[in-house]
């Protein structure tokens, strides 16, 4: 390919564009940070990266997202370290508290599922949410307003499966949370991959 600027060539067949950009400071704040776990309790304590919990109880994962934002987030948990039967991941909305069932909508991996009227129109999506040794990926598309979760699990063939078991409506400001009911020994969640889309 020849690179040689000829001065003399003009092009004619062409309308002027004219392109506009916005941008948000709020939204490149968010974007270039990582989530981690709030600040921990008695019973649930943070690793010093904010990435694991271990314990009992419930805690809230990250910022809260806003609709005006527009953004889609998702978080990978890894879920090695703890019971389908005592750990549950869902969303929570303003007025959430460590200690308090208020303002928040938890599926367990046996598929239990303990709501609030907050987060009155979610959908069981699958008979299976999650087993030991498998991902759920958390997704909060803020543009539609929809929480989705997913199981990632080895299939046959060694082949990596994806597939949604719950969905929700969120309201207009929401963010992730999780909770882990007292066993022996202590379960560990751990964050494995997070990302703005």
């Amino acid at each position: 390919l020849n690179c040689v600027r000829n001065e003399k060539l003009q092009r004619t067949d062409f309308k002027p564009l004219q392109l506009s950009f916005q941008t948000r400071k709020l939204k490149t704040i968010i974007a270039s940070s990582s989530f981690k776990f709030q600040t921990g309790t008695e019973t649930m304590k943070v690793s010093p990266d904010g990435l694991s919990v271990t314990g009992h109880g419930q805690l809230r994962f990250g910022d809260y997202l806003n609709s005006e934002q527009q953004q889609i987030y998702s978080v990978t948990f890894c879920m090695k370290d703890v019971d389908p039967q005592h750990c549950a991941i869902g969303f929570a909305t303003k007025g959430f508290i460590n200690t308090h069932p208020n303002h928040r909508m938890v599926v367990y991996g046996d598929g239990k599922i303990l709501g609030c009227a907050e987060f009155k129109n979610g959908k069981k999506l699958a008979h299976v949410c999650w087993n030991r040794n498998e991902q759920v990926i958390v997704e909060m598309n803020m543009k539609k307003k929809i929480g989705t979760m997913y199981r990632k699990y080895r299939g046959y063939q060694n082949i990596d499966l994806i597939e949604y078991f719950y969905q929700v409506q969120l309201p207009d400001s929401a963010a992730i949370c999780v909770r882990l009911s007292a066993s022996s020994p202590a379960q560990t969640l751990t964050v494995i991959a997070q990302k703005f889309l």
